[in-house]
């Protein structure tokens, strides 16, 4: 080694040589324990590296088993997924559709005036000579014109041939009573006037349909008949006909929707129609004018199942057009149609409509003043009384106004029609009696300072007057069924019934509990006989007298009494 070479060649001194000899040695011993420290070391390190080496190995092994078992997962899933996709392969969501219904009987709408002359006979025996050839008569109206009967009968057809010739046999099933629809009836078939809504399919993903469905509300100073749908120019489409959409089907969120709903566009048309009934249907023309055309933004909530489309999306009125009118050989009607677009901001996106057949009126006003408080309130309730009804002032500053426009401070009851009654029936059954104020007191209290005023009822008498005509000779016999002094006050406040024909008067209906009377238990019945120039009948005179400024006013009305034969 290279040491012991090194110490040969030390000097000869052997003194010396020992010191060199030890100094080496410690030298080596030192650099032979490193040697054996690292050899140590090693040692643990070549261990260590043994342990990685087949912790690397295990692990190795063990990812080598997940990847075969991911493998087998994932052959798996894809022969799942070809087996699904065999048995059901995803259908896009179809697009909505207007529900189909079956079609409808198409009618068309004639006036027949018939003159009988003299003979009433002959007009009663075409009735049921109409009747018994099933004869739809959907109106009949019979006048006596100097001297003359006359007939004029509304008729709805199947065609217009038999339009031509309308005493032969004609059968209109499920025909509706009192009210034509000429327009509905030729355009959309008959029934099509009952149903205003559409119905669209496949809304949401599921097959929910959605609904358009528009209400007539009659605005409730015009006086009509129900389903008469009367309007007068002016008025405001969303005052008198709501609009809303509504779920027609089973369904609990919106959840199943792709994307929301919303309500994007709102279109409203006014359409005239003219009909010639007595030539075919291209005489037929219809005149069109937009009312209201404009984009919009609203959510379709349908969570609640129903949303109401708002007054101001389409605020229009109905313009200045003639009224509504038949003739035996022309027609002229008005509808109104409205469309919506909804969309759901991709793909979806329909429209959506409704249709009502309206009645155009035309208004007039009736100015009174001071020399016409005596005529009757009916005038301008479109009625108009035989017997005149005393009115008064409240206030002398509201005279000299139009009333139907601005409203005439008044007192008036409101006439009663022909009632009919049974022997021993109890007034309050068929006896009703209002008072009517022409301006309530709330819209009098916006302009000026007014006083409530109290008017006291002091009395009401209701008289039964029993007429007969026998061998030409005229009896009356009076009895008096109600004499009731024990009455109570109101206030003008207390008006607050509206009052059809007119937007600001008020009106408060007694309470029933005031007439307690009963019609006689050995009341005969009504009886007119034309052989034997006999007659009987019954008339009801009213009294109501009231007091109020210290004087007292007194109103009285008269209306025939048609009494039924008791069989019970």
């Amino acid at each position: 080694m290279s040491w012991l070479r090194q110490v040969r060649a030390l000097p000869s001194n052997p003194a010396s040589n020992d010191i060199l000899k030890v100094e080496y040695l410690d030298v080596n011993l030192n650099n032979s324990r490193k040697l054996m420290a690292n050899v140590a070391n090693l040692g643990v390190e070549a261990k260590q590296l043994t342990q990685h080496e087949e912790d690397t190995v295990e692990a190795m092994l063990q990812l080598k088993n997940l990847r075969n078992e991911l493998s087998w997962t994932d052959i798996r899933l894809t022969s799942l997924m070809r087996f699904l996709g065999r048995r059901r392969k995803p259908q896009p969501q179809p697009q909505p559709q207007l529900r189909k219904e079956a079609p409808r009987e198409k009618l068309s709408t004639i006036y027949q005036l018939r003159n009988f002359g003299t003979n009433y006979k002959r007009q009663l025996d075409a009735v049921v000579e109409a009747v018994d050839k099933n004869v739809f008569l959907s109106r009949t109206v019979g006048l006596l014109l100097q001297g003359e009967h006359l007939q004029v009968t509304e008729l709805a057809v199947k065609s217009l041939d038999m339009a031509e010739h309308p005493d032969r046999k004609i059968q209109i099933e499920f025909a509706r009573l009192r009210n034509g629809f000429p327009m509905s009836h030729q355009l959309y078939g008959f029934g099509s006037e009952m149903k205003i809504g559409s119905i669209h399919d496949n809304v949401t993903a599921d097959g929910g349909s959605l609904e358009l469905k528009a209400e007539f509300k009659p605005p409730s100073w015009i006086r009509q008949e129900a389903y008469s749908r009367i309007v007068l120019p002016g008025m405001h489409v969303a005052s008198f006909l709501p609009l809303s959409l509504q779920l027609v089907d089973e369904w609990s969120s919106n959840n199943k929707l792709q994307e929301p709903l919303h309500l994007t566009k709102i279109r409203v048309e006014l359409q005239e129609f003219r009909c010639v009934p007595h030539r075919n249907f291209e005489s037929t023309d219809i005149q069109r004018k937009v009312l209201v055309e404009q984009e919009v933004f609203m959510a379709i909530d349908l969570l609640n199942k129903k949303t109401m489309i708002p007054h101001t999306m389409y605020d229009c009125v109905i313009p200045e057009v003639g009224p509504t009118f038949f003739t035996d050989g022309f027609l002229r009607t008005y509808g109104l149609e409205v469309t919506l677009t909804i969309s759901n901001g991709s793909a979806l996106n329909f429209n959506t409509s409704v249709f009502i057949e309206l009645n155009l009126a035309q208004e007039k006003f009736e100015r009174i003043n001071n020399k016409g408080v005596v005529k009757s309130l009916e005038s301008y309730l479109g009625e108009g009384g035989e017997h005149p009804t005393h009115h008064f002032h409240l206030m002398k500053d509201l005279r000299d106004v139009e009333s139907t426009a601005n409203g005439l401070l008044a007192l008036s009851r409101l006439n009663a029609d022909e009632s009919t009654g049974n022997p021993g029936m109890e007034l309050s059954e068929f006896v009703k009696c209002a008072l009517i104020v022409a301006q309530s007191f709330e819209e009098a209290s916006l302009h000026h300072h007014v006083e409530d005023t109290e008017i006291q009822l002091e009395q009401i008498e209701i008289k039964l007057i029993e007429a007969k005509i026998e061998n030409g000779k005229i009896t009356r016999e009076k009895t008096i069924l109600l004499d009731n002094k024990d009455l109570p006050s109101i206030r003008w406040s207390d008006f607050k019934d509206t009052v059809a024909g007119s937007p600001k008067a008020r009106a408060i209906t007694l309470p029933q509990t005031l007439f307690k009377g009963n019609l006689p238990a050995n009341l005969k019945p009504h009886v007119f006989c034309h052989q034997s120039m006999f007659y009987r009948g019954h008339l009801m005179d009213g009294r109501l007298l009231v007091r109020f400024s210290g004087q007292v006013y007194t109103f009285e009305w008269s209306y025939h009494l048609e009494v039924a034969e008791n069989r019970m």
